[in-house]
């Protein structure tokens, strides 16, 4: 009988080596060529091999990669150009094969040049040069442009003296032929970058000539490009060249017939304004601008509004009084224009001319006026700039803003367009930090009017479900400002409620953060230590607050009142529930399980009700006096805000009503406290040893038998007080 052994496989199972070799590799590896219909060979030539150099990996790429592969590489130019210089192969990676590459590469390799050419050395900087002159010509008109401001920046990185022998002859050369529009206005752009890198000593005339021609160009296209070159050449060439060569050239630009060159002429000769010298503002300037103010030229009327405050600021040092209520009533003029664009920009440009006429004087120039109109403006974006830039005004006005802008302020913050209120509750804090500094918020119900007012915006979130959470935490911000501004005990009395609701409804992490934040700053105002207990308790007894407090553990480090927060924390979890159930419970953790007989009898009129946390200061005060030396006053402020939460009881107010020190038998209840005080080795004073005094008692009333346990318990402390002492 035939074994297995013998048997011939090629027979019994037909299979030729090919399949063999497919089985052996894997259904996966079997149709990967037919998954991304690609060859073996293709796959191959767009693999790598994990043993190439980083420098070899992208020329392999840059030479036989796909588009997409090409255009990841090009990408990251910005990364790997450090290396460019030194181990990068830059002309094989960018080649003379770059034209051939498709548009997508060459758009995305011009975008990365013009990143990149600061960085590159003057050397490379030249071949990408070369390199973009070939492009300028494209017939694609986006790869054109992109190369042409490859170009420009190349200008700005080559040595002026290559500037003046490679590129200026070439563009004085091309110019002199009939050439179209377009190529004029690229002409005049490399003239102009040209020649601020030219030596105003060494000016060359016939290139300046050159550079005048096309401002006086027959076309309105040229002339309205060239306008915007001139400031650049006017702050290179020098105020003598200026004079003698520029400005006839601007004031024909300024008056020119065509609206479009004169609105660039108008825009360019105000932005020069606050590099010009005094005398030029006064000789030249302002009267500009009186003409253009007594032509009301209804087609410049949107450049002039929108480049008003530019004025104004730039020549307010210049400006008469009378100069000055003349251009401001022409302001208000274009304020309440029937053209919405034109009132748009005044809007926009109210903080400069508030700031321009000095913030004193807003009344004095009833600008004050305007801002009712801009509020009550029927175009959205009126009351929206209005509201983005009012907390620069309360800023501006200091302690007359809010008896100018309280009416402003409550129209924005009732509006029910979210677009227009967000913007002002997005800086509420800095808004009421303002308004708080004006005399007249103080005075009467002003605050208070202020705060019903952003309540009533709260209340009608809630009742609006399309109200984004974000927009609750914009106004819970403002609570924060109103701490050191509304009383606190009103704030805990009629707002807690609201706050804990949002801590123990559905919403959003951050919206109960926020209002823990703002209980424990209450928490920390509050006068009455009634309703310091009782907010205490209330926060304590919330399992919910329990759990988010260990979840946000970031809070810890960002603020003071946080750091009440985790010593909350730690109290519940030695203490536990701290409600009137689980205080009646008499356990042995609980700080009210003590008998009050410890503490004198009737010499000590302090409450034993469970609602008290009174009772576990007076443990820690006691705790302090007679088991630890004494410490400075600011390590024991340390102390009472770590373990008490705040508990505003002093220790005079404790004196007062304890007559005498404790006795014996309070010594157990004080071992039950477990209550552990840090020493702080690093103090340079040297406390006192501390003295005990033989407490008297009545024949009635004798004092409790002390355990052995206690009494060990206190030797070893008096040991390490006394062993403290010594070494210091």
């Amino acid at each position: 009988m035939a074994t297995v052994d013998d048997w011939n496989w090629n027979e019994v199972i037909p299979a030729d080596e090919i399949s063999l070799a497919d089985e052996i590799k894997g259904m996966s590896e079997i149709h990967l060529s037919k998954k991304t219909g690609r060859t073996e060979d293709e796959i191959k030539q767009l693999s790598l091999d994990d043993n190439l150099s980083d420098t070899d990996k992208y020329l392999h790429i840059a030479k036989n990669g796909a588009m997409i592969q090409k255009c990841s590489l090009v990408r990251n130019f910005k990364r790997i150009s450090m290396g460019i210089h030194r181990e990068f192969c830059f002309e094989k990676l960018l080649g003379q094969n770059l034209k051939m590459e498709p548009l997508a590469v060459q758009r995305e390799v011009g975008l990365a040049m013009e990143e990149i050419i600061s960085r590159l050395p003057v050397q490379k900087v030249n071949q990408v040069l070369e390199l973009a002159k070939a492009f300028i010509k494209y017939k694609n008109e986006e790869i054109s442009k992109i190369w042409k401001d490859v170009f420009i920046s190349c200008i700005k990185r080559i040595p002026a003296e290559e500037v003046r022998v490679k590129i200026l002859p070439e563009a004085i050369a091309d110019l002199s032929l009939g050439q179209p529009a377009q190529f004029r206005i690229w002409t005049g752009r490399v003239l102009g970058t040209s020649i601020c890198r030219m030596d105003p000593k060494k000016l060359d005339l016939n290139v300046m000539q050159k550079f005048i021609n096309l401002c006086e160009d027959t076309d309105y296209e040229v002339r309205k490009s060239m306008c915007f070159h001139l400031n650049a050449v006017i702050k290179s060439i020098g105020p003598a060249n200026t004079k003698k060569h520029i400005y006839p050239v601007y004031v024909e630009l300024l008056k020119d017939e065509e609206i479009s060159v004169q609105t660039a002429a108008i825009t360019n000769y105000t932005n020069y304004a606050e590099s010009m010298e005094q005398e030029q503002r006064i000789s030249t300037f302002i009267p500009y601008w009186k003409k253009i103010v007594e032509d009301n030229n209804p087609k410049l009327g949107n450049t002039v509004a929108e480049l008003f405050g530019l004025f104004l600021w730039s020549a307010r040092e210049e400006l008469k009084e009378v100069d000055k209520r003349y251009f401001v009533a022409y302001y208000q003029t274009m304020a309440v224009s029937n053209d919405q664009n034109i009132r748009r920009f005044c809007a926009f440009n109210y903080p400069a001319v508030v700031k321009a006429m000095k913030p004193e004087m807003i009344e004095n120039y009833k600008l004050e006026k305007l801002l009712s109109s801009f509020v009550h403006d029927d175009c959205e974006a009126i009351p929206i700039s209005l509201a983005s830039f009012f907390h620069e005004l309360t800023d501006m006005l200091g302690t007359s803003s809010y008896r100018i802008l309280k009416e402003i302020f409550s129209r924005i913050v009732l509006s029910k367009n979210k677009l227009i209120y967000t913007p002002l509750f997005r800086n509420i804090q800095k808004i009421l930090a303002n308004f708080s500094k004006d005399a007249t918020f103080k005075q009467g119900n002003n605050s208070d009017s202020v705060f019903k007012l952003i309540l009533e915006k709260r209340k009608i979130f809630d009742n609006s479900p399309n109200i984004d959470w974000r927009q609750h935490l914009l106004v819970l911000n403002s609570f924060d400002s109103f701490l050191s501004i509304v009383d606190p005990e009103m704030l805990y009395e009629q707002h807690s409620a609201l706050l804990f609701r949002l801590v123990m409804d559905n919403f959003p992490i951050t919206i109960k953060v926020k209002a823990i934040k703002i209980l424990v700053s209450i928490f920390r105002n509050l006068r009455k230590l009634e309703n310091q207990e009782n907010l205490l308790r209330q926060l304590l007894d919330s399992l919910l607050l329990s759990k988010l407090i260990d979840a946000t553990e970031p809070l810890a480090t960002r603020d003071s009142d946080t750091e009440v927060m985790a010593a909350m924390n730690r109290f519940y979890a030695q203490y536990g529930l701290l409600n009137q159930e689980t205080c009646c419970q008499k356990s042995t953790n609980t700080p009210n399980n003590f008998d009050l007989e410890a503490f004198g009898g009737e010499r000590m009129k302090v409450s034993t009700s469970n609602e008290s946390l009174t009772d576990t200061y007076l443990f820690y005060t006691y705790k302090w006096e007679t088991l630890d030396p004494p410490a400075k006053d600011q390590e024991k402020e340390d102390l009472e805000s770590k373990y008490f939460v705040g508990l505003t009881i002093k220790k005079k107010e404790i004196a007062k009503k304890v007559a005498g020190p404790p006795s014996k038998k309070m010594e157990p209840a004080l071992s039950r406290m477990k209550i552990n005080i840090p020493k702080k080795q690093e103090s340079p004073a040297k406390p006192p040893t501390p003295t005990f005094k033989t407490p008297s008692f009545k024949k009635d009333n004798p004092p409790a038998p002390v355990k052995k346990e206690d009494v060990k318990l206190m030797e070893v402390d008096i040991k390490k007080g006394n062993a403290a002492n010594k070494k210091k």
